[in-house]
């Protein structure tokens, strides 16, 4: 239960990719089909290269405007291009929020270690 109230927003992005895709027409599921597969390679991408890991944590609004602008520059500014942006847009905002959370809980663990040690001394 706490797995849904910590990641409903990311579950319904899923679900809301996953309908569209099923019940749609060929150019909106072919959009974010390749919206889908650029993304994966922006993944690669950034778990391959420390210093855009670093840059993804300190400015992610650059990178989520990025990442939808290099897409939609990348598909030749069609309406699938178009759709294709919007769905690595959102996908490259939801993966950096779950990073920075992740973050955050080694920051949270790592300050609970320190005043458990300091305690015991």
């Amino acid at each position: 239960m706490n797995f849904l109230k910590k990641y409903y927003l990311h579950l319904t992005f899923a679900v809301f990719l996953a309908s569209l895709f099923m019940w749609s027409t060929f150019m909106i599921s072919t959009g974010i089909l390749l919206g889908c597969f650029t993304l994966g390679g922006f993944v690669v991408l950034y778990k391959r290269i420390a210093l855009l890991e670093n840059l993804a944590l300190r400015f992610p609004a650059f990178f989520d405007i990025g990442a939808a602008l290099i897409t939609y520059l990348l598909f030749g500014q069609s309406i699938i291009g178009l759709i294709a942006a919007s769905v690595v847009g959102l996908g490259t905002s939801m993966l950096i929020d779950l990073q920075l959370q992740d973050e955050q809980q080694k920051q949270k663990t790592r300050s609970e270690r320190i005043i458990d040690i300091l305690s015991t001394i």
